[in-house]
Formats: C-alpha cells, structure tokens, sequence
C-alpha cells in the first residue's frame, strides 16, 4: 500500500494597485488536502478545500465578495471530490498464483 497525503493548510493572497500602496484584493484559501492511497487491486484519490474568503477593498469601506462557512469560522469544508479506480486484472492475478 502506497499513501500520500498533501496538506496545505493557510494561502493568502494579496493584491494591491499598481501606483499606490492601497490593498485592492485580498484572497484567502484554508485546507486544501489531496491524499492518494494505491494498493494492489485499487486506486483512491481525496481532494478537500475546505474554506474561501474574497474581500475587495474600496477608498470607502470593505467589501466581502465571497466567504464560505470554514472562512467564517466553521469547521465544514467547502467540498470533498473522491476518485476511486479500480483494476480489472484480477483474473490475472489469480492466475499466476494458481502456477
């Protein structure tokens, strides 16, 4: 059995304008974890994000574009994508134990 696991668990990006030292916007991604699990006969891959925060910043005040539950303090994630792949070479397999 083969296992990675990928955890990145803080992203911020900043943006700011060109002539002046104002921030414009300001990104914010939480938990993003990728984990692989291979063993003989199948294949499993886990992709997680958990939060996401836009927040746009005008002369007046602040604007929040988008903010997701793990961004405002939650512990649910975003969304969770789970591949599975499985191989059809058990008859093989099988077959070269038997010799």
């Amino acid at each position: 059995m083969r296992l990675i696991n990928f955890v990145f668990i803080d992203l911020r990006v900043s943006i700011y304008q060109a002539n002046e030292a104002e921030k414009l916007l300001d990104f914010h991604l939480l938990h993003l974890e990728v984990e692989v699990v291979q063993k003989t006969y199948n294949m499993t891959i886990m992709l997680r994000i958990g939060g996401i925060s836009l927040v746009h910043f005008d002369p007046v005040a602040s604007v929040c574009l988008l903010d997701t539950p793990m961004a405002a303090g939650d512990s649910k994630y975003l969304f969770t994508v789970v591949y599975v792949d499985v191989s059809n070479n058990l008859s093989v397999a099988l077959d070269s134990k038997e010799m």
